[in-house]
């Protein structure tokens, strides 16, 4: 029995595409310029999957065969037979600042994952990508007079780390319309930052004063735990239940400082080192457990409609243990002014007619397009004037099927409208546009992978 040569033109196509993926993304800077991201490491958020962007950003319990949900590890196993999925995306943000009397605007453009699902023996499945786990980029001032002169602070960071994770999952229960399943991702966190705050007498014959640098290379292993529940109510309808754990991470870090004096702050050639040190030490991040549902409608005489619609609705609650923060040098350790966070969301999409590979008449394009809409509410971990940040948001989206030779390929687009901040004029108030572009690809019905064809 000879057999083609389909395993091996498979693993070119997934070699090639993931080469590819990985240097787009690693060339992709993604900049942060956000006050937010002085705090801590950086910035979390804000680079979003575009199909859960539209659903008020909840991922838990969506777990769907077209849809590669990495926030999720244990829904790897529910992607269609044979059916691996290349997901990647880009995300937008406009965001405008404003505290007391300063008034600004900015915005940033980054990859927010890249991503390859494999399901395979019916009940398993495998994933591996990269995508963001923090950013930091900011850049803000202040002034005060000292001796008849104006002494100006000036406060800058950039960097930021990434996340190269593969997952694993397995349905170890599937009968009469039970189905549980578990799953969990292996992650290798790196990147560095650095900070920086310079302090200088400004007049015109004078820009002398003294620079601080912070720069820090970060890499741990990250641990992602899930599951998911799927009861068959009927055939019309079911509901998943489904939960999220990430332990506490202990980042490995190794801490470049120095402080400086310059008679022209503007040129590091001429800084004079009052000291230079290299430490090693640890960044304690917190815990994440969250847990959401999803149910799932169709109408009951399914036999007798041209358009089959489907209508899901979806919520979730995700906490952050912030009291875990804390950072370790020299063996001195600091604990991080930190609050316990929460974030709620609830969504829903809409689908006309759900089967994107019906070609009848009644199931016109348009009928096939998913229609999405979200809210979410979330405390931040970042505290001003004795009061916690809060970040809330509308949400919508759209998910184009592209069933070139009947694959389950598609476009997703997310737009969030959002507020941060705590509604005082000394604080921090940020009002935003985020625009979340994805692009999930699979093979064809006639290139379904993971299958052996004889040559006679």
């Amino acid at each position: 029995m000879v057999y083609s040569l389909h395993y091996k033109h498979m693993q070119i196509k997934l070699l090639s595409i993931f080469i590819i993926g990985f240097s787009l993304f690693s060339s992709a800077q993604n900049a942060a310029k956000s006050p937010y991201s002085s705090y801590g490491i950086g910035e979390y958020g804000g680079l979003e999957h575009a199909t859960f962007s539209g659903m008020g950003n909840n991922s838990i319990a969506f777990i769907d065969s077209i849809t590669l949900n990495y926030n999720n590890p244990s829904s790897y196993a529910m992607l269609g037979k044979g059916q691996p999925l290349f997901s990647t995306g880009i995300s937008a943000r406009l965001s405008d600042f404003k505290s007391g009397n300063s008034h600004y605007n900015t915005g940033y453009l980054g990859i927010n994952h890249f991503a390859i699902g494999i399901p395979f023996a019916n009940n398993f499945g495998l994933a591996v990508g990269l995508k963001p786990f923090s950013r930091t980029g900011y850049q803000f001032g202040d002034s005060q007079i000292v001796n008849s002169e104006e002494m100006k602070y000036v406060y800058r960071g950039t960097g930021g780390t990434n996340e190269l994770f593969g997952g694993f999952s397995a349905s170890i229960f599937n009968f009469k319309g039970h189905r549980l399943s578990l799953g969990a991702n292996l992650g290798y966190v790196f990147g560095s930052t650095e900070n920086e705050r310079i302090s200088y007498i400004n007049n015109s014959l004078n820009t002398s004063g003294g620079v601080e640098n912070q720069g820090y290379t970060f890499n741990s292993i990250n641990l992602d735990f899930g599951l998911n529940y799927i009861w068959k109510l009927s055939k019309a309808s079911s509901l998943t239940i489904a939960g999220v754990y990430t332990p506490n991470l202990k980042l490995a870090v190794e801490k470049n400082e120095f402080l400086a004096y310059a008679a022209n702050v503007s040129n590091p050639n001429g800084y004079s080192y009052l000291y230079e040190t290299v430490e090693n030490g640890t960044i304690a991040m917190p815990s994440t457990v969250g847990v959401g549902f999803n149910f799932v409608t169709r109408p009951k005489n399914l036999e007798k409609r041209s358009n089959v619609y489907e209508l899901s609705i979806n919520g979730e609650v995700k906490m952050m243990d912030w009291s875990n923060y804390e950072t370790s040098f020299a063996g001195i350790t600091t604990r991080g002014d930190f609050e316990n966070t929460i974030r709620y969301g609830v969504g829903a999409q809409f689908v006309p007619h759900y089967n994107f590979l019906d070609r009848t008449g009644g199931a016109k394009y348009i009928y096939r397009i998913r229609y999405r809409v979200g809210f979410n509410y979330a405390t931040l971990p970042i505290v001003v004037l004795n009061k916690q940040q809060s970040d809330m948001a509308v949400t919508a989206g759209f998910g184009f099927p592209v069933a070139i030779q009947r694959s389950s390929s598609s476009v997703n687009i997310g737009f969030t409208l959002g507020q941060r901040g705590n509604g005082s004029s000394m604080s921090i108030n940020e009002k935003y546009l985020g625009i979340n572009f994805g692009v999930t690809i699979s093979p064809g019905v006639n290139d379904r992978w993971f299958r052996r064809f004889k040559i006679d």
